[in-house]
């Protein structure tokens, strides 16, 4: 996943990216500490090896993952609350995605203008490529190592 990261997000929109996807993941699965701890660190490793703030990545990340679980239907608290209060879990839901819906575009629009603004146009293409390769050289290599042949 950190190979096609790095091949295909621009470092420009990386923020924006991980915000949506980590939260789109959370909403689909329900959980926030999954969605930070699998695709997460998948995330943060592309905007170390990119050379981007891990200080905004990290904040991108998490942000994400705690809205996308806000609104799952599947998630334990949005089910614990709609079933101890008598609601039903599709209408809160609804009631808490209309009142989400701002904060989560100009988070978006937040996200956004840090990239444009914090990424360095010093930063080489062709120097990410080779970060790239080099990162995919060293895990076939300890994956090699660690399957030991008797």
């Amino acid at each position: 996943m950190i190979f096609y990261g790095l091949q295909t997000i621009s470092p420009q929109y990386f923020f924006i990216l991980a915000f949506i996807s980590t939260s789109l993941v959370s909403m689909a699965v329900g959980t926030a500490v999954g969605t930070a701890s699998t695709i997460g660190l998948a995330l943060i490793s592309i905007a170390q090896t990119i050379g981007l703030s891990l200080l905004l990545a990290a904040g991108a990340i998490i942000s994400g993952s705690y809205v996308g679980d806000r609104m799952s239907p599947v998630s334990s608290i949005a089910i614990i609350t709609a079933h101890s209060s008598g609601a039903n879990l599709m209408d809160m839901i609804y009631h808490m995605l209309k009142t989400a819906i701002l904060p989560y575009l100009l988070t978006a629009l937040g996200f956004l203008f840090l990239g444009l603004r914090n990424f360095s146009s010093t930063t080489n293409i062709a120097n990410l490529e080779s970060l790239s390769k080099m990162r995919m050289n060293i895990f076939r290599s300890l994956s090699g190592c660690c399957c030991l042949q008797s």
